[in-house]
């Protein structure tokens, strides 16, 4: 993705420290700016490249997009899946507040969107993004979801990878 590190560094906290002057990426920018400021005759140089190799891709896109007011190129309504997932690489990299007006979307019960044929493992999801987001409607997200999941949830639950960013303490409550 070609991203502004301007916007990255007011969105992120954790990005913020990437980029600054203690990390090797903060060290690659600065140089490249200057690279920039001496090349003659209109050439350009390359951005940094900062690899985050072990993070969800689409998520990381709608992220981003987000943030550089790009989301218009998703759909309007994500699955419960793709907002839990956005919720964990929001949660890495401490997004929460660049994602806001989404979230208080998306931690409202009424709106989250649950599938039909899989409503336990997207109430899961919702439980989920709620708590990555550290939303304060987790409190109500959990209530109102916990009254209609039977007895061996854990089990279907922890058949999908994605519910393994759940800590225990939230699965035994």
């Amino acid at each position: 993705f070609l991203v502004s590190s301007s916007i990255l560094v007011a969105a992120s906290p954790v990005f913020a420290k990437m980029l600054g002057p203690n990390f090797k990426e903060g060290r690659q920018l600065r140089e490249a700016r200057a690279a920039q400021g001496a090349i003659a005759g209109g050439e350009t140089s390359l951005p940094p490249t900062i690899y985050l190799e072990e993070d969800d891709v689409l998520a990381m896109e709608f992220i981003l997009s987000s943030i550089h007011f790009k989301a218009d190129r998703f759909e309007a309504s994500l699955t419960a899946e793709m907002i839990a997932r956005i919720a964990v690489q929001s949660d890495k990299y401490n997004f929460h507040a660049a994602l806001m007006p989404w979230i208080r979307s998306w931690c409202d019960v009424d709106r989250f969107p649950l599938d039909y044929f899989n409503k336990l493992r997207d109430m899961g999801y919702g439980i989920l993004a709620a708590y990555r987001f550290r939303s304060p409607n987790l409190p109500a997200v959990s209530a109102a979801f916990a009254k209609d999941v039977p007895p061996n949830f854990a089990e279907t639950w922890k058949q999908y990878e994605l519910m393994a960013h759940l800590p225990e303490e939230v699965w035994s409550k």
